[in-house]
C-alpha cells in the first residue's frame, strides 16, 4: 500500500504540472499501478512470495523474476484487471506503460496518451525508488 500512495503522490503532483493531465486521473492511475502485485499477493500468495522475497539476491528486475517463475507480470495482471472493471483505456495503457525503457517509451511518441505514459513510467520509478531494496533499478 505504501508504494500505492507514493505512485498516487507522484502522478498527481506531475499532473498538476502537465496541462494536458487530469489531476484525478492521474492520482487513480498512480493508486492503480502495483494493483497487479496486490492481485497476485492476495490470490496465489505461495507462488508469489518467494518472487518478493528474492528481492535481495536474485539481480533480475522483478518483472523478469515474476515472468520466470509464474509465466507473467504484475502489469499484465493490473491491466486485465482493470480492463475487466471496464475502466477508461487510459487508466489500462498507463498500467502497461509503467515498466517501459525510456527509448521503449520514445517509440510510442506518435501514439496516443504519451504524456500520461511518460507519467506511469516515472511514477512507477518514483515509487520503485521509495519503496524497493533495490533503488537502483529505478533510475535506469
Amino acid at each position: 500500500w505504501k508504494q500505492s500512495v507514493v505512485e498516487a503522490a507522484t502522478a498527481e503532483t506531475l499532473a498538476k504540472r502537465l496541462p494536458d493531465l487530469d489531476v484525478g486521473e492521474s492520482f487513480l492511475l498512480g493508486l492503480l499501478l502495483s494493483i497487479g502485485r496486490l492481485a497476485m499477493l492476495k490470490t496465489i500468495p505461495q507462488e508469489y512470495l518467494p518472487v518478493l522475497e528474492a528481492d535481495a539476491t536474485d539481480p533480475a528486475p522483478l518483472i523478469v523474476r515474476e515472468e520466470r517463475v509464474l509465466g507473467f507480470d504484475h502489469v499484465v495482471v493490473g491491466a486485465q484487471l482493470l480492463d475487466h472493471w471496464k475502466l477508461p483505456s487510459s487508466l489500462i495503457e498507463g498500467v502497461r506503460a509503467q515498466g517501459l525503457s525510456a527509448p521503449a517509451l520514445l517509440e510510442q511518441r506518435e501514439g496516443g496518451d504519451f504524456t500520461r505514459k511518460v507519467v506511469a513510467a516515472i511514477t512507477a520509478a518514483v515509487g520503485q525508488y521509495f519503496c524497493s531494496v533495490r533503488k537502483g533499478e529505478s533510475l535506469n
